[in-house]
């Protein structure tokens, strides 16, 4: 396989640089383009490890395996954005999967471990986790043959795919995710679950029921969604879901969903209505929330919160205190956003918080000059006010390179790498597919980043 990596300068960032422009010490002149003549890739995690090596993980369409076309990836480079060598083939590793699984084999979230290996989960032969070891060969004593996965079709769902990984205090290893209800030839809403496991990848049947928790909608519209995309544990190993939900009959807008659970697994009725928190910017506006980051018993969620009353699509971010309600205290009445001007944006974004309370933002849109696709990055400070050291008033706008016609332009995942922010995704590599990216900016404070989390 032939694979374009443009990742080979090294020089310190310039003297003039300002705090979120393009880092011109990572990769070729701040940019990471992974783009093989003869697969597809696209990028959905990233995570820093303790050596500030880089994880990124998504899924490659390998066009002449014709037995598996699609296959779950992770990448790992070096803290400058070269390939890593020491890892798997040249810097990938590939976990092989079953097929026919209903849905695409895929990471979607990772999980740095101290020692050096690696947990991956998505979409691996079906909701699951898989282990690397720190060379990244799968590593077999874990689940079976090196993944678990979790499975819902007894309970009458199926396509289930983990989007988030975390672990309590005990190691335990926590997935979320979500997946439809089926019923003979006909798909139903999406339903939002979590799942336990031990430190070894076995299902934790005391944890909610037979090990895993289920929140569907109370309907069966398609348009009754609830979709986890984050997970988090505190001190007292209660576990905490965030996403976002529709639970009106009929309405196609979302709302920010949180939920928490004891550490049983069942569900705490002392948090927002029943366990159970939703929450709109304004009213009528369509907010496509996800992932999350807990700190000191207070939940961020990030996502893109689009038009309403015929506004501009933003940026936002919302705070919720610890007994489940909204912290007004964070930004305006406890949401922040930044609009994007009149364009379009798509609704995957993702978030990183660090040390010091500040956050990142990733989303993708349009440039509304121009219409070309582009990441945009919003910091913000730990009160929700837009840091305005740190691009435009807070905000970023990153041009990534477009091989073609720039059509998958899309950022997926974002972390901090001491304080500097690494936002990943897609671009185009070869006509009519895509390519992995990532780039890094510049930051005026570099901290250790223990709060980092990001997903879809």
């Amino acid at each position: 396989m032939r694979t374009i990596v443009l990742a080979a300068c090294f020089m310190l960032p310039a003297a003039s640089a300002a705090d979120g422009d393009i880092d011109s010490a990572f990769g070729a002149d701040g940019h990471v383009v992974l783009a093989p003549a003869d697969a597809s890739l696209s990028a959905f995690a990233v995570a820093i490890a303790d050596d500030d090596r880089i994880l990124i993980a998504g899924t490659r369409w390998a066009f002449a395996t014709r037995d598996m076309p699609n296959q779950a990836v992770v990448w790992r480079l070096l803290a400058n954005g070269a390939p890593d060598p020491s890892f798997g083939d040249h810097g990938i590793a590939v976990i092989a999967t079953a097929t026919g699984t209903n849905a695409l084999p895929a990471i979607w979230s990772l999980l740095p471990l101290h020692d050096g290996r690696v947990l991956a989960a998505g979409n691996i032969g079906g909701f699951g986790v898989a282990r690397l070891l720190a060379d990244g060969r799968i590593d077999a004593s874990f689940g079976a043959g090196g993944i678990a996965t979790i499975a819902f079709d007894d309970l009458g769902f199926e396509a289930m795919t983990a989007f988030a990984i975390a672990r309590d205090g005990d190691a335990r290893i926590l997935l979320a995710g979500a997946g439809a209800a089926h019923a003979g030839n006909a798909w139903g809403p999406s339903v939002g679950v979590a799942a336990r496991l031990s430190v070894d990848g076995v299902l934790d049947t005391p944890f909610a029921s037979g090990g895993r928790y289920v929140l569907a909608g109370s309907g069966a519209s398609k348009r009754q969604a609830t979709i986890f995309l984050g997970v988090a544990s505190d001190a007292t190993d209660r576990v905490w879901l965030s996403g976002r939900a529709n639970l009106v009959p009929f309405s196609a807008n979302y709302s920010a969903l949180a939920v928490r659970l004891a550490a049983d697994g069942a569900r705490d009725d002392t948090f927002g209505t029943a366990g159970i928190f939703t929450a709109n910017r304004h009213a009528g506006s369509d907010d496509n929330t996800g992932p999350a980051v807990l700190r000191d018993g207070r939940l961020t969620i990030g996502g893109i919160c689009d038009p309403y009353a015929g506004a501009d699509p933003a940026l936002c971010l919302l705070r919720i205190d610890a007994d489940g309600h909204v912290d007004t205290g964070f930004g305006n009445a406890g949401w922040v956003s930044a609009s994007l001007g009149p364009t379009f944006a798509w609704r995957n974004s993702a978030i990183a918080c660090g040390s010091d309370g500040r956050c990142v933002l990733l989303g993708s849109t349009r440039d509304p000059a121009t219409s070309a696709r582009e990441f945009t990055v919003l910091r913000i400070d730990a009160d929700g006010t837009p840091d305005a050291t740190f691009g435009d008033a807070g905000l970023v706008r990153i041009s990534v390179p477009a091989g073609v016609d720039g059509t998958h332009v899309t950022g997926r995942a974002i972390a901090l790498q001491d304080g500097r922010p690494i936002p990943v995704g897609t671009t185009d590599g070869v006509p009519y597919v895509s390519a992995l990216y990532a780039t890094r900016l510049v930051s005026d404070a570099l901290f250790v980043d223990g709060f980092d989390a990001s997903t879809p």
